[in-house]
């Protein structure tokens, strides 16, 4: 049972390491890269707007 505790404390330092990577990969988009990810965003959630507006016939009523 020793050997459990072990895996999962190497699995945690793994996890904390991987988490830590991705943190700081993350702030190295530049201005152009999150101008980018933000219109995609915006242009998502229109095409999402459109789409509920033809498929869900009781829009005014809650």
């Amino acid at each position: 049972m020793e050997g459990i505790g072990t895996v999962a404390a190497i699995g945690g330092f793994i996890l904390a390491i991987v988490l830590l990577w991705a943190t700081l990969m993350n702030k190295r988009r530049t201005a152009a890269d999150m101008r980018r990810t933000e219109e995609a965003t915006r242009a998502l959630n229109r095409s999402i707007d459109r789409q509920d507006k033809v498929t869900d016939p009781d829009m005014g009523r809650f």
